[in-house]
């Protein structure tokens, strides 16, 4: 899998935006302020991680509306294509984390009238809402209510055995439609996966979102780098499930040493515990006792306490080294998970500025990184950069994107280098920049 379109209407610096991306290296230049970011966190709102707090979280401002035009939704359409493997057959996607959810998709039944049809080609205003016209109240009794419109795909029950394989095993375009808007004072959003056979086919609507990362696992690293965020331990993030995976919370040797740090805390606080467990607690709260301990004290969570330190001449927390180290970590940790974790698929990062507080060598060392993790064209990449460390290249194919700013709005044009004669114009350095 990998993105191949990206469409961006009313967000940020961006009023009307439509960028093509392919396989493998994709690289964003520009001047400051002119509006390379904000196509990374256009990203990162469709692609990046689906937590169960997204529709609640403030993803989504009056300040990320064009101009503040709040009469105009925001628009941003990902389209996602998936590759044809050596027999010709489509790549494989594994549905084991999400086997035990459901969705319903609409049949997009050529005879119907436009009302019950999603045509995505021209992205006129009046298509784009009604490709979120039965997220309503109204527009869900019109599905339970009409059974020629819905059908049940996943692990359910009420699914009558139509999985997510059988769904998809002849599906070759996905896509990721995202609108925010602001209405009675309140900005809401919707986001719905949308997929079809070939690009000659229409398009079949799916309201489930969860399974975006099951289709294009991705990761965005912004320019303010912070571990905590890029490097979030919980069940939906990456990071998460790869600590999960080499945690054995059964482990004997695990258990014995917890125990041993148990004991060891118990004396520490042995002084502290029993000055604040007064006789007016326990009359209180009868039968309740205080304990501090060093380390989780249920099993399951233990990979939740994992901190990562770097010992550069001093050991301490990635979170307190520089911005550098923390990109090579997080590069490094992404690529092994991705290679050795979810073994299926393929898998995008993005990554805003890689070359920041780093000198040549380092840069150079974070473009091998990246190269690397490209893997002959498997996965993709997207940076956006303003160095030439990352564009003089004859050993990659790369998909090179020009962003300007005219006197309003942000405007950008593919420029590809792809024939030898044309990647030789890059070696040189006044060239690359």
């Amino acid at each position: 899998m990998h993105l191949s379109r990206l469409y961006i209407e009313n967000y940020r610096s961006i009023q009307q935006l439509d960028l093509k991306f392919e396989r493998g290296k994709n690289v964003i230049v520009g001047r400051n302020n002119s509006g390379k970011s904000n196509i990374l966190k256009a990203i990162d709102l469709v692609l990046g991680e689906y937590s169960p707090t997204y529709n609640k979280s403030e993803n989504i401002t009056d300040n990320d509306f064009f101009c503040g035009q709040t009469n105009k939704p925001i628009f941003i359409w990902c389209e996602i294509d998936r590759e044809t493997i050596q027999g010709g057959s489509l790549e494989n996607i594994n549905f084991t984390d999400v086997s035990k959810l459901a969705f319903y998709r609409l049949f997009l039944d050529s005879a119907k009238t436009i009302e019950h049809r999603v045509k995505i080609s021209d992205f006129g205003r009046k298509d784009k809402f009604e490709i979120f016209q039965y997220t309503t109240e109204k527009g869900q009794a019109t599905i339970d209510n009409n059974e020629i419109f819905k059908k049940w795909i996943g692990g359910k029950s009420y699914c009558k055995g139509w999985t997510f394989d059988k769904e998809f095993k002849d599906k070759s375009c996905f896509a990721l439609a995202f609108i925010a808007f602001k209405n009675d004072g309140q900005i809401k959003k919707e986001l719905v996966l949308l997929y079809r056979e070939t690009k000659l086919h229409d398009w079949i609507i799916g309201f489930n979102c969860n399974l975006r990362n099951i289709l294009i696992q991705s990761a965005v690293i912004p320019a303010f780098r912070d571990p905590k965020d890029q490097l979030r331990i919980n069940n939906y993030s990456w990071f998460g499930k790869l600590l999960k995976a080499y945690v054995k919370s059964d482990s004997k040797e695990l258990s014995d040493a917890f125990s041993t740090v148990k004991e060891v805390s118990d004396g520490l606080f042995k002084d502290l515990k029993n000055k604040i467990s007064e006789k007016e607690i326990d009359i209180a709260f009868p039968n309740t006792t205080i304990s501090f301990q060093f380390n989780p004290d249920t099993k399951q969570d233990i990979h939740k306490s994992t901190l990562i330190y770097v010992n550069d001449g001093f050991n301490s927390e990635l979170k307190d080294k520089g911005a550098g180290i923390q990109s090579a970590v997080t590069i490094s940790l992404y690529d092994f998970y991705v290679r050795n974790i979810i073994h299926t698929g393929s898998s995008l990062l993005a990554v805003e500025e890689p070359e920041l507080y780093l000198h040549p060598h380092g840069r150079r060392i974070i473009s091998n990184k990246l190269s690397r993790f490209v893997d002959g064209g498997k996965n993709q990449i997207i940076i956006t950069t303003h160095t030439p460390e990352f564009l003089s290249t004859l050993n990659e194919t790369q998909n090179i994107i020009c962003v300007k700013k005219n006197e309003v709005a942000s405007v950008a044009k593919n420029i590809y280098f792809n024939t030898p004669k044309r990647k030789q114009i890059l070696i040189k350095r006044q060239n690359a920049e």
